[in-house]
């Protein structure tokens, strides 16, 4: 699995100036720091995500709020290197630290539930990967659900720092957390690899059994 990824999908990507030229200092720098194949992987979308280092800070322990859904507030990559290095350059309202996150693709299960009538229509994937809401005491002193939604630290990778030309690591992603436990055991390369198959798999099953969820709940508000 590549070290940052993308698989070409329904998400559109948002064209920020196929005019703009990007220089050749911060082109090294990226090739130096990500190589060239930073967007894509067969089996994970990479969102990038602009803000201060302030906000990232806080949303790789927090998460990432996602209102209308990703695409509302981060930006998908693809298989094209020079695009890729494009969104990263000219980043919103030239926000100069840029946040990593990679989850699984679902895209395709869920546009079909929701053709079926199995999910809300507005039901998006990313809420597969999103914290569990929540529970916040209302004015009636009853506890309800927090409807806001965010992804989790588990599937945000990092961030990089345009400004001081820094990747920083997100301890609390799930490849880091093996990759970080094989070291300080002294694992193998090949057992660190094992473990982050074997979690991968984990983490689809865990999709699917929460899309199944998710679909449940939606047949029980119907009746």
């Amino acid at each position: 699995m590549a070290e940052f990824s993308h698989i070409q999908g329904e998400l559109p990507t948002l064209d920020t100036g196929s005019e703009q030229i990007v220089e050749p200092a911060f082109r090294e720098k990226i090739k130096k720091l990500f190589g060239e194949s930073f967007g894509y992987d067969p089996q994970m979308t990479t969102y990038i995500h602009a803000t201060s280092r302030e906000l990232a800070e806080k949303i790789i322990t927090d998460g990432l709020l996602i209102g209308a859904g990703l695409n509302s507030t981060a930006v998908s990559l693809g298989r094209n290197f020079e695009a890729n290095l494009r969104q990263l350059r000219f980043t919103h309202n030239h926000n100069p630290v840029v946040v990593f996150i990679r989850i699984p693709i679902m895209h395709q299960q869920v546009k079909e539930m929701r053709s079926q009538g199995l999910l809300p229509p507005g039901f998006m994937p990313e809420q597969l990967f999103a914290k569990e809401p929540e529970i916040k005491p209302n004015k009636d002193s009853n506890n309800e659900k927090s409807e806001e939604i965010a992804i989790s630290p588990e599937y945000i990778k990092g961030f990089y720092d345009k400004d001081t030309d820094e990747w920083v690591e997100n301890p609390l992603y799930w490849q880091n957390i093996i990759i970080r436990k094989g070291k300080e055991l002294g694992w193998t390369q090949e057992k660190i690899q094992k473990q982050i198959s074997d979690k991968w798999q984990e983490i689809k099953e865990k999709a699917i059994q929460r899309l199944k969820q998710e679909s449940e709940r939606y047949k029980n508000e119907d009746q």
